[in-house]
């Protein structure tokens, strides 16, 4: 037998071996995502999650307890999410390969998963209408394509090259898992005790799922709807049939873990304090049934068209419930689940595939947040339904010859198409500067762009390329201007020198947070001494402005970490703010006292808050308390030091 023949027959063969073609398909998966590897962290809470998380550590007893009692991070309970974070950081340290290499493995090991899963219940659903003549080839194609799919959409992209998304695909992994052993459990040639077992290791992964991240709350639904259509379990009145409740019996399990969890993570989150809850008065029942609404048909037509992609999408951050894509979207989810209501016994792929859909959405329909960003990352469970429709419709295509070459010819141009999109998709998130330039072009208009254009203008600082970051926040005083006592054409520079001294600030608490930790601690000591620099770079921008040489004394002058204090030049740059005002500007002058006292000048501080004093408006309680709370400290030799909440709450 010649080696060209061999070489025909494996390939013929292939389809005969599900587990070899699924290892295919997870190889063709990793290959179309294999850039990620190489990309940088960005500044999308990467730095809140990873590089700047002052509790990621390596592993010890100590820190795997707190694993399982910190919710910092997330805000929801996600201990087997913190542990990969933390086995990571015990490995590579804060080398991001080895964070992007975790949901590109999970990535792919779910691509060969997805398809068992498919296989299983493709052939199960065509046994149940007793297609059993269909060849292995073409069940294994379909199967495949709708496999594929879903693994090389672009949609799959944030959650496979966004570190901070890492707990997506791990979730999802230990989910698949535990479909697979449920399915698997359904075998009818097993005996019961292996049954048993299944089902118990199915409840273990799912509970494992759940512990990377609640989105996978769904799933025991999914295995109630699974029983009725293909797995027939539970028919008509169930609760007559014996193997009906034994099905529903073995749910028990599920739903306890999840609600358990469940409750766990709305406690955290009802304790965290930066999480305010909406009240119905300010986002109504109506308004958050019709953002549901649009979240449900939103991904429907969204993989369909995987066009201008991006981290952030404002649709849901001020709508009108009552305008036209609202209602166009509520009329689209209901006008197509109510025939599926209808012609359940006629099709139930139908209805099967729309509860399972909308279970596997509960969680990213947002019913308690506002605003709500309908992510990409979302889609990743509930667009498993679309590769199952897709199977569903090649394997039943009948047609032979040129038609059926033309059906095969497409689904793989499909396919191809849906990689390539991925592929350079997935360059959009190989570093911040890419990403946001990005998000800008796709933003347009839209005024969300301030934001992502003052985080640009962060990064460019932050790298020493000081003339695109002037650039960027030029074009945003450009486009809106903020009105202030002096050049709005300067608000940039004064945001950027309190952004950088506020983030300078920040380190410091990091810093004191990592001093077990040597790696980190080199890091974020090396971070403090960059954005010290950076903003010195921003008072020397500049020398003339009042307002910021004001704001900029009084922090050098009042700020309790030692590192920022500079009190001869907080001396130098709040009489230099006062000369423009001819010292007449109450506010000004405290700022001037402030660095007197803090000098431990205090006859002189005393002086200037009492003429502060007197040039207080009558009307003016609030700064008058102020300026006499300080007059009490100076009287007393003690210097004002601010404090981080003070000084949020007065300014």
């Amino acid at each position: 037998m010649s080696d060209e023949y061999k070489a025909v027959k494996m390939l013929k063969d292939l389809y005969k071996s599900p587990l070899l073609i699924s290892v295919v398909i997870a190889v063709i998966t990793l290959i179309v995502f294999l850039r990620v590897l190489s990309a940088d962290f960005v500044m999308w809470d990467d730095d809140r999650m990873v590089y700047l998380n002052p509790n990621l550590t390596g592993l010890s007893l100590e820190h795997l307890g707190q694993i399982f009692t910190h919710t910092d991070v997330t805000r929801r309970y996600t201990p087997l999410a913190a542990l990969n974070y933390s086995v990571t950081y015990q490995l590579c340290r804060l080398n991001p390969f080895g964070y992007h290499l975790s949901p590109w493995l999970f990535h792919g090991f779910n691509a060969a998963i997805v398809f068992l899963i498919l296989r299983i219940l493709l052939i199960k659903g065509l046994s149940r209408h007793g297609k059993t003549n269909i060849k292995p080839s073409q069940i294994a194609f379909s199967v495949a394509i709708g496999t594929l799919f879903w693994s090389l959409h672009p949609m799959r992209t944030e959650a496979v090259a966004w570190v901070g998304a890492n707990f997506y695909p791990q979730a999802m992994f230990f989910m698949l898992l535990s479909l697979l052993c449920y399915l698997w459990a359904e075998d009818t040639n097993i005996p019961r005790r292996s049954h048993i077992k299944r089902i118990f290791a199915s409840a273990v992964f799912f509970a494992a799922a759940l512990l990377s991240h609640p989105i996978v709350i769904g799933l025991f639904v999914v295995f109630i709807v699974l029983d009725v259509y293909p797995l027939g379990k539970i028919k008509g009145k169930w609760w007559t049939s014996v193997e009906a409740r034994r099905a529903m019996l073995e749910k028990i399990p599920f739903v306890a873990v999840g609600l358990i969890i469940a409750v766990v993570t709305v406690i955290i989150r009802l304790k965290d304090v930066e999480l305010k809850n909406i009240p119905l008065s300010q986002f109504g029942l109506f308004d958050r049934m019709m953002q549901a609404m649009y979240i449900c048909a939103y991904y429907i037509w969204r993989p369909w068209y995987p066009a201008n992609l991006s981290p952030v999408y404002t649709t849901l951050i001020s709508f009108n419930p009552l305008s036209l894509l609202f209602i166009a979207s509520a009329i689209a989810v209901i006008g197509m689940t109510i025939p599926l209501i209808a012609l359940r016994r006629r099709w139930p792929l139908g209805l099967t595939l729309t509860v399972c859909y909308l279970a596997m959405l509960i969680p990213v329909l947002g019913v308690f947040e506002h605003p709500h960003y309908p992510s990409d990352r979302y889609s990743l469970i509930a667009s498993i339904c679309f590769s199952v429709l897709l199977a569903v419709i090649l394997v039943n295509i009948k047609a032979k010859g040129l038609v059926r070459y033309i059906a095969i010819f497409l689904s793989i141009a499909v396919i191809t198409t849906l990689g390539a999109l991925s592929w350079r998709q997935s360059r959009l998130w190989n570093n911040t500067a890419c990403l946001f330039e990005h998000t800008l072009r796709t933003l347009g208009d839209d005024s969300y762009g301030y934001d992502i254009h003052h985080r640009l203008g962060i990064f460019y600082f932050k790298q020493g390329r000081y003339t695109q970051a002037v650039k960027i926040f030029k074009e945003i005083d450009e486009a809106n201007p903020v009105q202030i006592e002096d050049s709005p054409s300067q608000q940039s520079k004064y945001t950027q020198a309190r952004t950088y001294f506020a983030r300078a600030m920040q380190l410091v608490s990091d810093l004191k947070k990592a001093r077990d930790n040597p790696a980190k601690a080199l890091v974020i000591d090396t971070q403090i001494y960059q954005t010290l620099e950076q903003f010195r770079q921003a008072i020397r921008l500049s020398p003339d402005w009042p307002a910021l040489m004001n704001d900029i004394a009084f922090l050098m002058a009042t700020r309790p970490e030692l590192e920022f204090r500079d009190v001869s030049e907080a001396i130098r740059l709040a009489q230099g703010a006062c000369d423009t005002t001819d010292y007449k500007n109450p506010g000004r002058l405290d700022t001037l006292a402030a660095a007197f006292a803090s000098a431990g000048r205090f006859d002189e501080a005393i002086e200037t808050t009492q003429k502060a004093l007197s040039l207080v408006d009558k009307n003016d309680e609030y700064t008058r308390r102020r300026l006499q709370k300080h007059l009490g400290l100076y009287k007393a030799s003690k210097p004002y030091i601010e404090t981080p909440q003070k000084e949020r709450d007065e300014k």
